[in-house]
């Protein structure tokens, strides 16, 4: 048996690298496990900000088709107004004041139920040509809802992903470090010669791991 074997000091070494292998590793698992939490937390965030997404989208064209059928009705009693108008103004030319005066009535009926629909109109939407302009309504509705809540989920849903290849590179760091505790182990117990190679191949697999391991944080 070769007494070198028993060298306290070599002993002594390889407990304490084999120490701070077993630290490291547990270290590692830890700040995996921790790095995994956020991101099913970043995950979870963006599936939320989803939920929220959709349903203030399909509250704004709720909002928006209601307006539109608003706004038709509106536009049609406007037409109504000004044909019954135009109609009544033929009858007063023709001498049939009668029925000049009820078609005038009847179109100060129509103008004054228009006038209450578009009491009901979001205001500013109404375009010169006398068209709703729909998307800037959307627009303007969403840009509201976007400085109360987080419409975006892509960002936190791209940071889930990016922390849990984080996590799942730790973990893979975990595996290296178990070979390299293995080799240490080995060293300690081996009585030949390959004790030093042992102890080598896990020193050196130990600070590629380490060095990688510090990379990815």
């Amino acid at each position: 048996m070769d007494p070198q074997s028993k060298s306290p000091r070599f002993q002594t070494l390889i407990a304490v690298l084999i120490a701070m292998v077993t630290v490291t590793g547990a270290i590692v698992a830890w700040r995996a496990a921790t790095i995994g939490s956020e991101a099913d937390d970043a995950e979870r965030e963006g599936l939320l900000s989803t939920i929220v997404r959709e349903r203030v989208d399909a509250t704004n064209r709720t909002w928006l088709y209601n307006d539109l059928r608003t706004f038709a009705l509106y536009t049609e009693y406007q037409a109504l107004a000004d044909r019954l108008a135009q109609d009544a103004q033929t009858y007063r030319e023709a001498g049939d004041e009668d029925e000049a005066d009820r078609l005038v009535r009847e179109a100060e009926r129509y103008r004054l139920l228009s006038d209450n629909l578009r009491r009901f109109l979001f205001e500013g939407y109404i375009t010169s040509e006398g068209t709703y302009d729909a998307d800037a309504f959307l627009a303007r509705r969403w840009a509201e809802a976007a400085r109360k809540a987080d419409l975006e989920p892509q960002d936190d849903l791209a940071l889930a992903d990016t922390l849990r290849l984080r996590a799942q590179r730790l973990v893979g760091g975990t595996i290296f470090l178990a070979s390299a505790l293995l080799l240490l182990t080995l060293a300690q117990i081996s009585r030949s010669g390959l004790r030093y190679l042992f102890l080598a191949g896990g020193v050196t697999l130990y600070l590629v791991v380490l060095s990688g391991l510090l990379i990815i944080g």
